[in-house]
């Protein structure tokens, strides 16, 4: 009988081991509703999906920030041309499909509660994408589309589904109470034949992208498959990543929780971080990514570098001091190397200093030094006493503490990443025009098969005077692109002017005596100069806008110089 128990205990552990096993190896079960990915075939290149659109939308209208923004967009719409906004043709011929005007109620009616863009960007040519929106259902929007779809002439039926057509060469059609918009006809038949098949052979089943999106607990997301990018066309240099996952949250600021998935190991250790940094540091980067690029057969490499090596940004008088640290297992070895390192490498090395060029920069001063097992740079020098000093008084970062409190630090991460842009613009620029930001702070994780980062960026309402100065330099900046665009147009339309008036000249051999002799035989109107938006011609140049034209010579009649300093007046 005694014989018997080894034998029932060997069976039950291997009963055991193998429930665990097999619980163990579950397929990922995804945290969001994929429904939209269903409609989407699996070569995909990228996704975009934002959520509840609504709750974003009602949140942000109550805001300063808002009202400033509404003024910005009203203005730039006005003032730029509408034939360099690549949607307005978009626009205006959705308006006349519907007979809706897309005002702010509509348009939030339009995207509806969840939207989801896919592109495909395999090669050169190939710029296919395909939009859904999620309607509101009792919206007048989806009522007039709605009705549209059912009613109107369809430009191609493919399985019960009606396929219009709209400005640009762009398609469109309703499945599910769901739009459709996508410029390749193809990819709404494929959506199509994926919502009568199930989503069957959609991304939303696949293994792989289930696996991955089953990380992220946020419906808000931007998901990318490098291998499936044009990589030299869209200068993308990732071999290694199979798969790049961002996923963000919208509370009292963005907390962005990205995932890089590695198509090998990731050869990078978590590890305890000391976060030695002086509480007034502007910028905080520390990691040991080194780690995936030593190999470990170098003797050196083990005894000189330990698991930390970072920079930091600080304030020093009215300008910045920078340093760069690195944790030194054995600091005799290390300092060794590194002097005999520098003497080859670098200039003026003398008394634990020496000078080095950096980019955009020019030659600074540095100094080197230890604080502890720290081995430090700092520029310029004379900051180097007063960083020791406060390192070693190890004063809790304030707010910086209270920054990564925010995110909930794990014990053991790779890399970590403080900043506080509204102190560095305002030590940089005299200004602070990011005072709706506060201190971020950041970490990083390595697993076996991919890196994840979580950052938290806390944004805050302004008053409405702090807006407005800060949307006014929004508006210097747009106004010369503004204005650069308006040059662009008003040359094409003058060119084509001088060609209709030379052909006029070919055929009957004379000038004609006014630009409305050409109209509506040769152009349908006369063009506006966009400059002061006019099309009056005089044959007198007075500088008041609008065109010059005198026996077969036109110019612009504006006293003004270009975005390049060239008079209009010399076109």
């Amino acid at each position: 009988m005694k014989k018997r128990y080894p034998i029932a205990f060997a069976i039950i552990t291997v009963l055991i081991l193998s429930l665990i096993f097999y619980w163990s190896k579950k397929p990922s079960v995804p945290s969001i509703d994929l429904s939209f990915e269903s409609y989407v075939a699996k070569d995909v290149s990228v996704l975009i999906r934002l959520d509840n659109l609504g709750t974003l939308w009602n949140g942000l209208k109550k805001t300063n920030f808002y009202s400033e923004l509404k003024n910005y967009l009203n203005w730039f719409f006005n003032e730029m041309p509408s034939e360099s906004l690549a949607f307005s043709g978009d626009i205006s011929d959705l308006q006349n499909i519907t007979g809706i005007k897309l005002n702010e109620e509509n348009i939030a009616s339009v995207f509806g509660k969840k939207v989801l863009l896919a592109m495909w960007l395999e090669d050169a040519g190939d710029k296919r994408y395909l939009f859904i929106s999620d309607l509101l259902p009792d919206s007048n929007v989806a009522r007039k589309l709605t009705a549209t779809s059912t009613q109107r002439k369809a430009f191609e039926e493919y399985k019960n589904v009606k396929i219009n057509y709209f400005y640009g060469e762009k398609y469109w059609c309703i499945i599910s109470g769901k739009l459709f918009v996508s410029n390749n006809i193809d990819v709404l038949k494929d959506a199509a034949d994926l919502f009568i098949a199930g989503g069957i052979d959609s991304i939303a089943m696949d293994k792989e992208f289930i696996n991955e999106i089953s990380k992220i607990s946020s419906p808000d997301y931007v998901y990318m498959r490098p291998d499936n990018i044009d990589m030299e066309k869209y200068e993308f240099a990732w071999p290694d990543i199979k798969s790049f996952l961002v996923s963000l949250k919208f509370s009292n600021g963005m907390l962005w929780e990205s995932y890089i998935f590695n198509k090998g190991k990731s050869g990078v250790k978590n590890t305890r971080f000391d976060i030695t940094v002086p509480a007034n540091a502007l910028l905080y980067a520390s990691g040991n990514f080194v780690e995936k690029y030593l190999s470990g057969n170098n003797i050196a490499d083990n005894l000189f570098v330990g698991n930390q090596y970072g920079f930091m940004l600080l304030p020093y008088e009215d300008k910045f001091a920078g340093a760069v640290l690195c944790k030194v297992k054995n600091k005799k070895l290390f300092l060794n190397g590194f002097e005999k390192w520098a003497e080859k490498n670098l200039d003026s090395v003398k008394g634990g200093q020496f000078e080095y060029k950096l980019p955009f920069l020019g030659t600074k001063k540095c100094k080197y030094f230890f604080v502890g097992d720290y081995f430090f740079i700092t520029s310029p020098p004379e900051y180097s006493e007063i960083l020791q000093n406060i390192i070693l008084e190890k004063n809790t970062p304030g707010q910086m503490a209270d920054a990564f409190n925010k995110i909930k630090l794990p014990n053991r991460v790779c890399g970590l990443l403080y900043a506080d842009p509204p102190s560095i613009l305002r030590i940089s620029l005299s200004k602070n025009y990011f005072g709706f930001m506060g201190p971020t702070a950041g970490y990083m994780t390595a697993s076996k098969k991919y890196f994840k980062t979580v950052h938290y960026f806390p944004l805050n309402d302004m008053p409405e005077k702090e807006w407005k100065n800060s949307f006014s330099i929004l508006r210097r900046l747009s106004g010369k692109k503004i204005k650069k665009e308006k040059e662009k147009i008003t040359r094409q339309n003058l060119r084509h002017l001088r060609d209709v008036i030379d052909l006029y000249k070919t055929k009957f051999n004379e000038y004609p005596n006014d630009l409305n002799v050409l109209v509506p035989k040769y152009i349908s109107e006369i063009p506006a100069e966009l400059i002061t938006e006019s099309t009056t011609t005089v044959s007198e140049m007075d500088g008041a806008g609008g065109w010059f034209y005198k026996e077969g010579w036109i110019f612009l009649n504006v006293y003004d110089q270009d975005s390049k300093g060239r008079f209009y007046t010399q076109w």
